[in-house]
């Protein structure tokens, strides 16, 4: 099944509520584990930082299985260090609540971005969709990369795999960089919490073939994915959602992909033949 991730929503402000050290001010987001919140610290001499904090759901602190899962978050996102990944600051637990502190990204998501670039009129834009999008998605690739390439501190691989690559987890700033986060249910060598046989994580619109079907995944399935987003974000189209799940299943195990030239007949072929590797059905043509 999928998994329930934190939903944008409009900021509200929060009176004067602490955890620990962090004092929150503003919720930004909720989701099925938990909620995201705009906190602020104050250290010594007045010096200010503000982060955003995702915070357990307090009924899901008291199951095992999930504060084994955000543990798992936390273990892994804090042996990603890249300017294309959101960093983890820190990670704690007060009176029974756990947290996760995050760098707070002052923008978008890629999704929210897309849907303005494509109702734009030509003439408000500086550039077309496709090179800005492009840009955008080589960021992430770079972000997804460095986390690919991670090793432990025993100093072997970690074996990450995003597993969740979508507009949604690629946030745009708003001075231009890019950056991927959310691995609340990446794969990886010592993630302590397990995968059932036969259970999905992720979007399937997103889901590489090899995902969707129990297959092994590893890095070149979250290159599928991120092909994906590439070939929508540029087109303003959906490439493999439909009205159900089963439908979207069949589309990405079977559907024929479209070259985006055949929408639109100016489209950069260095950035068409880009997509269509990374959407080869076969990882070992990726």
């Amino acid at each position: 099944m999928t998994k329930s991730r934190p939903e944008a929503v409009e900021a509200s402000s929060v009176s004067a509520q602490k955890l620990g050290r962090y004092l929150l001010r503003y919720q930004l987001a909720s989701g099925g584990m938990g909620d995201v919140y705009l906190a602020q610290t104050q250290g010594v001499a007045g010096v200010e930082r503000w982060v955003a904090l995702k915070v357990l759901r307090d009924e899901l602190s008291r199951e095992r299985k999930f504060v084994a899962m955000f543990l798992d978050e936390a273990r892994i996102a804090s042996r990603l260090h890249h300017p294309n990944l959101c960093s983890v600051i820190d990670f704690g637990e007060t009176d029974g609540r756990y947290f996760l502190t995050l760098e707070y990204l002052h923008g978008e998501t890629l999704s929210a971005l897309v849907r303005r670039l494509h109702r734009a009129r030509p003439d408000m834009l500086v550039a077309r969709p496709v090179d800005l999008v492009a840009r955008i998605v080589a960021d992430a690739g770079r972000g997804l990369h460095a986390a690919h390439e991670a090793r432990g501190p025993d100093g072997e691989p970690l074996v990450v795999v995003h597993r969740d690559v979508s507009p949604q987890n690629i946030f745009v700033l708003f001075d231009g960089v890019a950056k991927v986060m959310d691995f609340g249910i990446a794969a990886a060598r010592l993630r302590e919490s397990k995968t059932t046989t036969g259970e999905f994580k992720g979007k399937f619109a997103y889901g590489a073939p090899e995902q969707l079907t129990g297959g092994k995944v590893d890095r070149r399935t979250d290159v599928f994915a991120l092909g994906i987003v590439l070939w929508e974000a540029t087109l303003g189209e959906r490439l493999f959602r439909a009205d159900s799940e089963g439908e979207t299943v069949l589309n990405v195990i079977q559907k024929e992909v479209p070259a985006p030239s055949s929408f639109q007949s100016d489209f950069p072929a260095g950035v068409e033949r880009v997509i269509l590797r990374a959407l080869q059905r076969d990882p070992e043509r990726r």
